[in-house]
C-alpha cells in the first residue's frame, strides 16, 4: 500500500482514469460497434426494397406455417398470374412443374374445343370437369386454371412449346391419357367432324404416340358414350 493509501498494480492505480490513449480506443471501438450495426440495418432495408419491388415469393406451407391445402394454393398462384398481367411462359425455370403441366394440359384440351372454330357450353363443362376430376380441384380453381392457360396459347407461338413439356415429363400412359381427354371433350356433343379429327391426328404425333394407340384411345371413349346414351 503506498503512503496515499492506493492500492497500486504495477505503476497504475486501480479506478483511476483512463488515459487518452485508453479513451482513443474506446471511442473507435465503440464507433466501429455502432457502423457495423449501421450497416446491418441499411443492408437489412436494402434486401426489403428488393423484395417490395419484385414482389415477394409465392407463399407456400413451408413459408408460413399454415396446412393449405393444394387447391387453395394453386388458386393463390393463379390469380398472382392473372393480377401481374406478365406473360410467364409455362416452361420458365422457376415455375412449378405441377402448375406448369396443369396449364399445358389445359391449353391442349382448349385447342381441341376450338379446333372446329367452336366453343361451345358442353365442351367446357367437359373440360372442367376433365381437370377437376384430374386435378383434385375446386370449380372455382378450375375457371382461373382456364384463364391463365388462355392467356399463355394467345403469347405462344403454337403447342409445340406445351407439348414438349408434356412430353419431357409424362410417361407414354399418361400422354394416352390426355389424347383420351381430348376425344372426351370432342364427343361432349355426340359430333365428330374434321377438324377435331386432324388436330387429335395432330396432337398423336406431337405425343410421338401411334396411331393404334390413338384410335384405341378413340375407341374407348365411344364406348363410354354409347353406354351413356338412353336406351330405346
Amino acid at each position: 500500500m503506498s503512503a496515499k493509501g492506493g492500492l497500486m498494480m504495477g505503476t497504475k492505480k486501480v479506478g483511476a482514469l483512463p488515459s487518452r490513449q485508453e479513451r482513443t480506443t474506446i471511442i473507435i471501438t465503440d464507433f466501429l460497434i455502432l457502423s457495423s450495426a449501421f450497416f446491418h440495418i441499411v443492408k437489412t432495408s436494402a434486401i426489403f426494397l428488393i423484395l417490395v419491388s419484385r414482389g415477394f415469393p409465392r407463399l407456400t406451407p413451408e413459408h408460413t406455417g399454415l396446412n393449405m391445402e393444394p387447391d387453395r394454393i394453386l388458386m393463390l398462384n393463379l390469380k398472382n398470374r392473372l393480377l401481374k398481367r406478365e406473360p410467364q411462359r409455362p416452361d420458365a425455370p422457376h415455375a412449378d412443374d405441377t402448375e406448369r403441366l396443369r396449364i399445358a394440359t389445359c391449353v391442349v384440351l382448349l385447342e381441341v374445343a376450338k379446333s372446329d372454330d367452336e366453343f361451345g357450353s358442353l365442351e367446357k363443362a367437359a373440360i372442367a370437369a376433365i381437370l377437376q376430376r384430374e386435378f383434385q380441384v375446386s370449380q372455382e380453381a378450375v375457371e382461373a386454371l382456364m384463364e391463365v392457360a388462355k392467356s399463355h396459347r394467345e403469347d405462344s407461338v403454337d403447342l409445340f412449346e406445351f407439348t414438349s413439356l408434356i412430353n419431357h415429363h409424362y410417361d407414354r400412359e399418361e400422354k394416352i391419357k390426355i389424347v383420351e381427354f381430348a376425344w372426351h371433350v370432342i364427343y361432349a356433343d355426340r359430333e365428330l367432324n374434321r377438324y377435331e379429327d386432324h388436330f387429335v391426328h395432330k396432337l398423336a404425333r406431337l405425343f410421338r404416340l401411334q396411331h393404334e394407340e390413338m384410335i384405341e384411345a378413340k375407341l374407348r371413349v365411344l364406348e363410354k358414350v354409347r353406354a351413356s346414351l338412353p336406351r330405346t
